[in-house]
């Protein structure tokens, strides 16, 4: 995987959006190996750590106000 290509982080973007997967888990399935090496990427390329970026985009059901 490059890791200089936006590329790069659009597949664990994805997960975070769309699935439940632990942070380490999206980091295994996208190529990066450690939780530490995607949060590094992600903060470079988009400025805000993987947690930060799931709440943004895939928020839980059960927390959202009625």
């Amino acid at each position: 995987m490059l890791r200089g290509s936006s590329s790069s982080i659009s597949h664990p973007r994805l997960l975070l959006e769309t699935t439940d997967l632990t942070v380490d888990q999206i980091a295994h399935r996208s190529g990066f190996g450690t939780t530490a090496a995607l949060r590094q990427q992600l903060h470079q390329r988009i400025g805000v750590a993987p947690s930060t970026y799931r709440r943004t985009f895939h928020p839980r059901p059960e927390l959202a106000e009625p």
